[in-house]
């Protein structure tokens, strides 16, 4: 009976259930109902949003890797040599995935102090360097900005814009964000002249963004896209809407970016596990596990904001 109704709201549901089966990686969920949202012929606004969805789903069904199975080395390890295994069940990443990357570690060879201007800074805030940096690059800033609670941190990672290797990681979570802006511009102006900043864009995030876009010469080194929108101005009586391209400063977070992003790492782990050079953002590698629902994240308390900084 809803097939013979004027209005298209049965192929609007398919669309919705195969965009949130798309975000889950459920590739033969989204087929289906996108395939009936096909069958339903929809208005030519909806079917060119229906085309957009299908270009994403892959042609064989690649989801992430599955969480490994009991590894016995583990377990060899732990009652055998008595030696503390680097992961448990569950865990995202093998015990030999998780051995050859450890031979990567770096050691600390300097710390810098942070000490802004202006602002209520943390004491003993500190960026850790893992390679002594040469100011004469423009190194990528990735900020991960969180709340200042006492919860999760607010993580800075200094990568090298050749192939991504860390240079430095910080992180704070007690910086409000007074404090984070203090400290962003401090980076920015004092010590990292020709740093590109790539900030999350959460409600933090925006708020040391747009501080940023008011500091003269950061804007051309504040990363951005550029999308369409679409605007309406009244010319007489008439109402004239036209598209025009308009910056988005910083990464929004969302299923999809998050769901590249730990594509990236499973590829990098498998591939270029020497670029995972950090200590810190090792620590966190180890820590992820698969929930039941599927999404990967840290384990109970532990943290994974230095190594979603560095994806970002």
């Amino acid at each position: 009976r809803a097939q013979d109704m004027p209005h298209p709201w049965p192929a609007t549901a398919r669309i919705a259930c195969g965009r949130a089966a798309i975000a889950r990686m459920d590739w033969p969920s989204a087929r289906k109902h996108l395939r009936a949202a096909q069958e339903l012929k929809p208005p030519p606004e909806l079917a060119q949003e229906l085309d957009a969805l299908l270009q994403r789903i892959p042609e064989h069904d690649e989801p992430l890797p599955e969480a490994p199975p009991r590894n016995p080395q583990v377990k060899i390890k732990r009652e055998l040599l008595l030696v503390w295994p680097m992961t448990t069940d569950g865990a995202v990443f093998t015990e030999d995935q998780l051995d050859v990357l450890s031979k990567y570690k770096k050691e600390t060879v300097a710390s810098l102090p942070i000490r802004p201007r202006k602002g209520g800074c943390p004491p003993n805030l500190e960026f850790v360097f893992t390679e002594m940096p040469d100011l004469s690059i423009p190194y990528l800033l990735s900020i991960d900005t969180s709340g200042g609670v006492g919860q999760d941190y607010t993580a800075f990672v200094l990568s090298h814009p050749d192939d991504m290797r860390q240079i430095a990681v910080m992180k704070t979570n007690t910086a409000d964000d007074e404090a984070l802006r203090a400290i962003a511009e401090h980076l920015m102006v004092d010590i990292f002249p020709k740093a590109i900043a790539i900030i999350e864009r959460n409600y933090l995030g925006i708020v040391v963004i747009n501080h940023l876009l008011k500091v003269p010469g950061l804007e051309p080194r504040i990363y951005y896209i550029e999308k369409e929108k679409e605007a309406e101005r009244t010319v007489g009586k008439l109402v004239v809407r036209q598209k025009r391209k308009v910056r988005v400063y910083g990464v929004d977070t969302t299923a999809d970016s998050r769901e590249a992003m730990f594509r990236h790492l499973f590829q990098i782990i498998d591939e270029h596990p020497h670029l995972i050079c950090c200590p810190a953002i090792q620590d966190e590698v180890r820590t992820l596990h698969r929930k039941k629902t599927g999404k990967i994240e840290h384990r109970a308390g532990f943290h994974d904001d230095q190594l979603m900084s560095w994806l970002i």
